[in-house]
């Protein structure tokens, strides 16, 4: 998720907010402790540099946006 969001970036400066959501965003949204690297991270909004985090699955969410994107909703 977070290398995904590092190349859009990168590579599509202009785009619009990048929005990340579904199940590793819903558990990754606040500082949680990572298995893996034996180490607590931060939250994937802040290391994706993402601006939106939808918690879930998230459709309904992404509609939403997506209408208020459509019309100029800052």
């Amino acid at each position: 998720m977070i290398a995904y969001a590092n190349l859009i970036r990168r590579h599509f400066k202009a785009t619009r907010p990048i929005v990340l959501g579904g199940v590793e965003a819903s558990l990754r949204r606040i500082a949680h402790y990572d298995a893996w690297s034996n180490r607590v991270r931060r939250s994937v909004l802040i290391d994706a540099k993402a601006d939106l985090l939808v918690y879930g699955m998230g459709e309904r969410a992404v509609l939403e946006i997506a209408e208020g994107l459509r019309q100029g909703t800052p």
